[in-house]
């Protein structure tokens, strides 16, 4: 009888854990399991390129997957994925040492807000973290290709010219306004 009492509770730990039947068992600090799995992916290969100057806490959420670290870190590739990873001081310097060199280049950024609180609470609500970035992910079919190419490149190692005007140009229609 104690045999089966402790392997029906080994089996229903096994069933929770794997996230069956939609059970979602939250950390103390509201993460499911699946939203840090489905984060840590989306991280490994960058796929938005908003990892940026976040480097550090990326590998430390890698190591540790500590929730608050990993909320810390999807605030912050939310804020470089709304507005990008350039300096905007110095873009706006080089855009203006442009306009002087009767270059034309007049390029408006626009700047969206992200909201800390509300992508904590949507987080502790169990939304995925592919919901919570979309507001945020540029509507540009550009983006999704420029993406691509950057990836082809950084994959071979490639450290070119054009690799790097991909970048800069992802990073542009990040602070390109929506519509």
């Amino acid at each position: 009888m104690k045999i089966r009492v402790n392997l029906l509770l080994l089996v229903l730990a096994i069933f929770i854990m794997s996230g069956c039947g939609n059970v979602k068992i939250k950390d103390p600090d509201g993460l499911t399991a699946t939203q840090k799995n489905e984060f840590l992916e989306i991280l490994k290969n960058d796929k938005y390129a908003s990892i940026c100057n976040q480097k550090p806490l990326y590998e430390s959420v890698k190591i540790s997957q500590n929730s608050k670290l990993m909320t810390k870190l999807l605030i912050a590739y939310s804020k470089n994925l709304a507005n990008g990873c350039i300096n905007l001081h110095q873009f706006k310097i080089a855009q203006r040492e442009r306009n002087s060199l009767k270059y034309s280049s007049k390029y408006v950024t626009y700047l969206q807000n992200v909201n800390p609180n509300l992508i904590k609470m949507q987080l502790k609500a169990g939304q995925s973290i592919e919901n919570i970035l979309k507001p945020y992910i540029p509507e540009y079919y550009q983006f999704e290709a420029l993406i691509n190419s950057y990836n082809l490149l950084k994959s071979d190692n490639n450290r070119s010219k054009s690799l790097y005007k991909i970048r800069l140009n992802i990073e542009r229609i990040k602070l390109m306004k929506p519509n």
